[in-house]
């Protein structure tokens, strides 16, 4: 085995069994590596593949060696160990970005 091979094959179980986001589930492939994200970006099918990965493991999904996915705003307490009150207030938002009045006044002079 090469140096190459050594260097990857190394990277790869410390994602898998040492890195702190160890834990939470998902496949061992998205927690080895981000090749698997990046070809599902490419293909255009990631929204699809993670909410599959959503419906197996559960509200919190591993994507990627250093990323979490999550569907459930009560899974901000754990991921983040955030304060509550700002889960209630996301919660209750319904827009993330509000639309600019300038541009959705209606009215133009």
């Amino acid at each position: 085995m090469g140096l190459p091979e050594l260097i990857v094959g190394s990277y790869a179980i410390y994602n898998i069994f040492f890195h702190p986001l160890r834990q939470y589930p998902g496949p061992w492939y998205t927690k080895s590596s981000r090749l698997w994200f990046i070809i599902k970006i490419f293909r255009g099918t990631v929204v699809y593949d993670i909410k599959q990965l959503h419906d197996k493991y559960g509200d919190i999904v591993r994507v990627a060696p250093n990323e979490l996915s999550y569907t459930n705003p009560d899974a901000w307490q754990e991921v983040y160990g955030c304060n509550i009150r700002q889960v209630e207030k996301y919660r209750k938002e319904r827009t993330v970005f509000k639309k600019d009045p300038m541009f959705y006044s209606g009215v133009f002079a």
